[in-house]
């Protein structure tokens, strides 16, 4: 009795296991099916990896491959020449953002053109000589014909930084040895120099000092040592906190004009009197002012498409206690694209043209 007893929990117990081992198969193949896409692209991007579908969809032309692990993968090339933007860390598929960027040619030699819907012909906007991307100039920097023409079709303004220069290296990827940082790249690092001991600070921080904000100071070019002191949010005291290795104690404030104005941009138009008035008042705009001495825009070099006149009028507008301006050429009947869009003065000030205004200078 007790014999077949233990015959029979046995059978009870292998017959539990075979189900457990079937549920288990049955999870695993579910998982299988659901990340199928995430789990192949991983194996394709193992180091060595080999895989002739992989191979024959190849951009042809004998390359030097760069490296078994790109460093920093920008993009690769889909279907032997649609540009695609890899993710934060690799080119996995499912990663992928496509882009109107088309790559005509070898893998060492080629064109990068924007495909535009609607439009016969391609622009043309770099090329690949010896597996290296060089982009225009005019389409990197935000200004020029060109630019104006492919602006609405390119993609971000980091990514066509990180393309440009980028090279091709293995399996269709477009890699390079370090990214760009758009932070970086958009910087305007200025050097003060208060009670003897040198700051640096981002020219376009101070800008947006306002409220409650504060701009710091650094002790270093590179604005990676911060400092303890910092710039009011006025823009015009620096509050100098006693720096390391310092013997000092007490913190002081210094006034400083840190803002620094073009004599040009300032007194660069005839009717004073109108501007004045209007800085007097809380909000309100100016008619047309003529500029003493007109604004060269020729090929549009200044970023902002004015059909290449030079700029002759400006405009000034007090807005939220912030005071605004733009430009237009002098056309009896102007071109509503003639007109620059309304920037922060003290902006335009700083950086004398309209490449890749951000938003928060821009009045929409």
């Amino acid at each position: 009795m007790a014999k077949k007893m233990f015959k029979k929990g046995e059978g009870f117990v292998s017959e539990n296991l075979v189900i457990i081992i079937l549920v288990i198969l049955v999870l695993v193949a579910i998982l299988v099916l659901i990340f199928r896409v995430q789990i192949l692209d991983y194996i394709r991007n193992l180091p060595g990896y080999s895989y002739e579908g992989d191979k024959e969809k190849e951009i042809s032309g004998e390359h030097e491959v760069t490296s078994a692990v790109c460093p920093v993968n920008v993009a690769k090339i889909v279907k032997s020449d649609k540009i695609y933007k890899c993710g934060d860390k690799a080119c996995y598929e499912s990663m992928l953002v496509g882009t109107n960027l088309l790559w005509k040619g070898s893998a060492i030699e080629a064109k990068i053109k924007v495909y535009q819907k609607g439009i016969d012909i391609d622009d043309q906007i770099g090329e690949v000589s010896g597996g290296k991307i060089s982009l225009s100039s005019e389409v990197v920097g935000g200004y020029g014909n060109l630019f104006f023409e492919v602006k609405d079709d390119i993609p971000d303004y980091e990514f066509l930084l990180n393309l440009n220069g980028a090279t091709y290296s293995y399996n269709n990827i477009i890699c390079r040895d370090e990214k760009i940082s758009l932070e970086k790249v958009q910087r305007k690092v200025k050097k003060i120099t208060v009670e003897g001991f040198n700051y640096y600070y981002d020219t376009n921080n101070l800008i947006k000092n306002k409220n409650l904000q504060l701009t710091f100071l650094y002790t270093d070019e590179n604005l990676e040592k911060q400092a303890k002191s910092w710039i009011s949010k006025e823009a015009d005291k620096v509050f100098r906190q006693p720096e390391e290795g310092e013997s000092r104690k007490y913190a002081t404030e210094v006034e400083v004009d840190l803002i620094e104005k073009s004599p040009e941009d300032i007194s660069n138009y005839q009717n004073e009197k109108q501007v004045k008035s209007l800085m007097s008042k809380e909000e309100g705009e100016t008619s047309y002012i003529y500029l003493k001495q007109k604004i060269d825009n020729s090929n549009n070099k200044l970023g902002v498409d004015t059909g290449g006149d030079a700029l002759k009028l400006v405009y000034f507008k007090k807005y939220s206690g912030k005071v605004y301006i733009r430009f237009s050429d002098d056309d009896s009947w102007p071109n509503p694209n003639d007109y620059t869009p309304w920037v922060l003065m003290d902006y335009w000030n700083e950086h004398r043209n309209f490449m890749r205004v951000p938003d928060w200078a821009i009045l929409k």
